[in-house]
């Protein structure tokens, strides 16, 4: 389990970094000049081919300092999985604004999820040194799996793309328009990766187990929403709010509204009443025990869930700055409850710290986003 979470961490890891968050400028190219996908397919293509040559090597040297058991087999894996992961992570992404969302739901399972299942007999066959062989090698026909799916179903009239074109210009414009977003988005990650540390330190790592265990129910519920939801919502609303057709985005937005909405308080309420149930049968008793941590930190994700709409469409705007805030301010309040009252809690205080932080990002989406509106009207 510990070679396999090194090589889960150093892979998620180099995985998000190594394309500097460039997609999420791609995308509003993608939905605000539909006409020049398929080049800005071709540039952005070309962009992660250039940061994999540079910075993957930097990645697999730094997994070899950090990563203890990261050698021989399993870091040859390491190197054919990490540029596979990298496109596999942004073909997804990006087959959203393409119109593609039921093909990225789909490529994304087969990438993270589906291999899975095979791998569940190499648990019965008891070999422990051939298991994060086994495991990996598995994730990693998984991810190729997903790249391939790709590759063959996401052609759309009038954005084929042909080449894999190197623009440095079209480059420096891209990082340019999206280096906000990336600070913004390493500060969420932030959020959901300190959060564990801070936990760790302050209740040890019996603590910490339940912390993530619990952590990992409610978040998986947040990725299935913007699966099953945004992503077949934002894509509109941000077109519309870049054609600068405001009154169509606001329907689009209210739409967008209801059905987060409903999808949200029908999957929380079935995590409620199904989650303390499955938690008293398969986890050991002091899990069950501790069941409050999970109710809390799921108030906060509910409370985040609410708000995806509004980041949408503050994101539709381009208010990148605005995020740097709202997760820059969220950080600072974690580690504020943490130095402060957090241990007088006992460890609910672990599960009010996530719960803070989450709970302020939503306030703050709700007051930017009505005041801009506002302004508007």
């Amino acid at each position: 389990m510990g070679v396999f979470s090194l090589y889960w961490a150093g892979l998620q890891l180099s995985a998000s970094l190594i394309p500097l968050d460039v997609y999420a400028q791609t995308t509003r190219l993608i939905l605000t000049k539909r006409g020049e996908a398929g080049s800005n397919l071709e540039r952005h293509f070309g962009f992660l081919l250039l940061a994999v040559f540079l910075l993957g090597p930097l990645a697999l040297f730094l997994n070899v300092i950090f990563g203890a058991e990261l050698d021989g087999l399993l870091l040859l894996i390491f190197a054919i999985h990490l540029p596979l992961e990298v496109y596999a992570t942004d073909l997804s992404r990006l087959l959203i604004p393409l119109g593609k969302p039921l093909l990225s739901i789909i490529s994304n399972f087969v990438r993270s999820a589906a291999w899975f299942f095979p791998v569940l007999m190499f648990f019965e066959l008891e070999i422990a040194e051939a298991l994060p062989v086994a495991v990996v090698t598995f994730w990693l026909s998984g991810t190729f799996l997903s790249v391939i799916l790709i590759l063959k179903f996401s052609r759309v009239e009038g954005l084929k793309y042909r080449k894999v074109l190197i623009d440095i210009d079209w480059i420096k414009a891209a990082i340019t328009g999206s280096f906000v977003f990336l600070i913004a988005t390493l500060m969420f990650r932030s959020i959901l990766g300190v959060d564990k540390f801070l936990v760790s330190s302050a209740y040890g790592e019996d603590i910490v187990a339940i912390y993530t265990v619990y952590a990992s129910g409610v978040l998986g519920v947040l990725a299935m929403l913007e699966s099953g939801v945004s992503a077949w919502h934002y894509p509109r609303m941000v077109q519309s709010i870049k054609n600068n057709k405001i009154d169509l985005a606001l329907r689009q937005f209210r739409s967008f509204f209801v059905q987060n909405f409903i999808a949200t308080a029908t999957l929380f309420l079935g995590l409620f009443l199904l989650f303390p149930l499955i938690a008293h049968a398969f986890l050991p008793p002091i899990y069950y025990d501790e069941i409050s941590l999970f109710f809390i930190m799921a108030v906060g994700v509910v409370f985040y869930c609410l708000t995806m709409p509004f980041h949408y469409f503050l994101y539709g705007l381009g208010r990148d700055r605005y995020f740097l805030f709202m997760y820059s301010f969220s950080l600072a309040l974690m580690f504020c409850w943490y130095f402060s009252i957090m241990r007088d809690f006992g460890i609910n205080g672990a599960g009010l710290m996530l719960a803070g932080a989450l709970i302020s990002i939503s306030i703050f989406r709700v007051m930017l986003t009505t005041r801009i509106i506002l302004k508007r009207s």
